[in-house]
């Protein structure tokens, strides 16, 4: 969500950004980019069938291998286990708020020279759990595109490809998040 959230908050406050650090980032334009997958679009339940199916216990039940590409017992898959229940609510208002959110971000195309790294996943993992190896193809080649474009964002850009990595770079290797926060922080 920060490639949606954060371009408000940089445009409104570009005094106290030192720098920015996208990891494998959310892109404003990624929904209408994937709309011609149907694998790679998210459906979000109604607020009450998602309440009732908490309150039953049916979210727990249901929701035991959310990140596929990451191991089961990763700290992750441990904390979605638990939290989407409790947040199921908000999850759904986020889903169903960010396509305005997007376009909002959409409109917000430059970052002026603050420095920007965008880390971008490339593994194999990142796309592992999609059924149709068409479908995993066209992501990658979108998302790297997508994932390009930020970089237009800043006249002072860079893009390092995480190539042992899925969308969790910060789990698959750290010190690249390490080692670009650093990097503009030094």
């Amino acid at each position: 969500m920060a490639g949606i959230i954060l371009p408000s908050f940089i445009r409104l406050y570009p005094q106290e950004v030192k720098g920015i650090v996208f990891v494998d980032c959310s892109h404003p334009l990624q929904v209408k980019r994937f709309a011609g997958y149907p694998e790679l679009t998210i459906k979000a339940p109604a607020q009450w069938q998602a309440k009732l199916m908490g309150d039953f216990g049916l979210l727990r039940l249901f929701y035991h291998d959310r990140y596929p590409s990451i191991a089961i017992n990763d700290s992750i898959n441990i904390a979605a286990q638990d939290f989407i229940p409790e947040a199921a609510a908000g999850v759904i208002d986020e889903a169903n708020a960010f396509n305005s959110m997007a376009d909002s971000a959409a409109l917000i195309r430059n970052f002026g020279d603050i420095p920007l790294v965008v880390l971008t996943g490339t593994a194999a993992k990142r796309i592992s759990d999609l059924q149709n190896p068409e479908t995993g193809k066209a992501f990658m080649r979108i998302w790297l595109e997508l994932q390009n474009d930020h970089l237009h964002r800043s006249t002072n850009s860079k893009q390092i490809m995480a190539t042992r990595s899925g969308h969790y770079i910060q789990l698959d290797q750290p010190e690249l998040v390490v080692d670009a926060i650093r990097g503009l922080v030094n």
